[in-house]
């Protein structure tokens, strides 16, 4: 998730910091036109995270981190296909900037949901993400002056690095999803004697064969409870006096005379 964080935020800052000498230079666009990329780029930036913000009370992290990525590593594939293309270049600059608004927050849920989400954690994700943002524009500069693919290696940094963002991803979900299928469910009951647990581990099977183990358990679960219920009965039953076997018989005591 670090090097996602670092690769992400880099391509980020990298993209909206040389798109505009890229249009110049390579798309042949005029300066006052190229000007608007980056305020596109931010725009739908923002727009896109706005969109978010319900989304994620229906959705996981996972389904909307993946998409958004795909859809950059498509925007930034783009617009490599058609270097000359100011179309090309204009739908990819907005296709980017969705494609990133997700990134950063859907990490820090990944995050939460695996219980790793601390002020110390918090403290190396953004050294994580300053590093990328230092480091990545830096290398891209570095390139355009010292390659000879001159602008063009700007947008295939940017290919490479959002496509490994979108490959550390999907490994990351995968990972979670196979360790999800072999985590233990308990089931916990608890009375006055004893204290029971159940454990399964979910195996990769269909999903009838999972929900049916998961259905046993819980009959048997609940089969425990009423045996236990009913035993306490029982017994608080013959205990009170009304059952007493010697209830029946009344005594009555007579002072001695």
């Amino acid at each position: 998730l670090l090097a996602v964080i670092t690769l992400g935020v880099g391509a980020e800052i990298a993209f909206s910091a040389w798109v505009y000498p890229y249009a110049v230079e390579r798309a042949g666009m005029r300066v006052d036109e190229a000007a608007y990329l980056s305020s596109l780029y931010w725009t739908c930036f923002t727009v896109g995270r706005m969109c978010m913000a319900p989304l994620a009370s229906c959705f996981s992290a996972g389904a909307l981190l993946l998409p958004t990525l795909a859809c950059n590593v498509a925007a930034v594939v783009l617009i490599a296909l058609q270097p000359e293309s100011r179309v090309c270049l204009w739908i990819g600059t907005a296709a980017a900037g969705v494609g990133v608004c997700a990134l950063f927050s859907n990490v820090i849920s990944l995050l939460a949901s695996y219980g790793l989400l601390s002020p110390k954690i918090m403290g190396v994700v953004g050294t994580a993400a300053a590093v990328g943002h230092m480091t990545l524009p830096n290398i891209v500069g570095r390139a355009i002056s010292w390659s000879s693919y001159k602008y063009d290696a700007f947008i295939y940094i940017e290919v490479g690095c959002n496509v490994a963002v979108f490959v550390l991803a999907v490994g990351i979900l995968r990972r979670r999803e196979s360790g999800n299928q072999r985590q233990t469910l308990r089931l916990f009951s608890q009375s006055r004697r004893h204290r029971i647990l159940y454990t399964a581990r979910f195996q990769r099977s269909p999903l009838f064969p999972r929900l049916s183990l998961l259905f046993n358990l819980m009959l048997r679960h609940v089969r425990q409870l009423f045996r236990d219920r009913v035993g306490v009965r029982r017994v608080q039953r013959l205990s009170h006096p009304s059952h007493h076997p010697l209830q029946s018989i009344r005594v009555r005591a007579r002072p001695l005379e």
